[in-house]
């Protein structure tokens, strides 16, 4: 796919990573509808740019300034991103949360943002990527739910695969802020199982601007 092409024409306002920002309190699932869990990786897409002003490089990763509920109390600048920054891909991090616990963050008003939220234990080296993730898209909803990580996972996509060698990152936010994800998370939860619909597909029809509703049919 190529993105660059859906917006390379398109007429920007401003909502960028530039823009004002303010805070956004992630609250992490304690269990996976049920089943145990110790920690989840939160995979977050529109939030700014990896090398943030406020961000402090240690053991590799990127530390940033957050929040975590554990034993009661709050501890600050805990959660670790849990791999280096990929080249010319702005706008992603990672972290990984104690179930239970929460993520603050800084993300830019009213420009969209996609949360994810997948399950891991202790006693299983590996994330469970089979599972299928959580989800919420900002600042239309705020709350991680199963049935909201179909639509948060295309929108992450969609920011992890354009062409920032072809267009500012600032043009691809600005782009993809003017879809109506609060419309497409509606649709979505009204699909018996949304996740069985061609996800390469409703990335690229989104990106090339022509999405429609029968994408989703199954």
């Amino acid at each position: 796919m190529c993105f660059c092409c859906a917006i390379a024409h398109t007429v920007f306002v401003s909502c960028s990573f530039f823009a004002k920002t303010q805070e956004l309190v992630i609250d992490i699932p304690g269990d996976n509808c049920g089943q145990s869990v110790d920690y989840w990786r939160v995979c977050l897409a529109g939030v700014g740019s990896w090398q943030s002003d406020e961000a402090l490089q240690r053991d590799g990763g990127w530390q940033r300034d957050v929040a975590l509920q554990r034993d009661g109390g709050w501890q600050r600048d805990v959660a670790l991103q849990t791999s280096a920054a990929p080249q010319n891909t702005p706008f992603l991090r990672e972290y990984i949360i104690p179930a239970g616990g929460a993520l603050l963050v800084d993300v830019p008003k009213n420009c969209a943002v996609s949360v994810l939220a997948y399950p891991k234990s202790d006693t299983d080296t590996a994330l469970f990527q089979d599972e299928k993730p959580w989800g919420t898209i900002y600042p239309w909803y705020r709350e991680l739910k199963p049935q909201d990580g179909f639509a948060a996972h295309i929108l992450y996509r969609l920011y992890s695969s354009a062409d920032y060698t072809h267009q500012s990152a600032a043009q691809v936010q600005d782009y993809l802020s003017r879809f109506n994800w609060k419309k497409f998370v509606e649709l979505c939860r009204t699909m018996p199982d949304q996740w069985l619909s061609d996800s390469d597909k409703v990335v690229q029809d989104i990106a090339l601007g022509k999405f429609k509703k029968t994408d989703l049919s199954q």
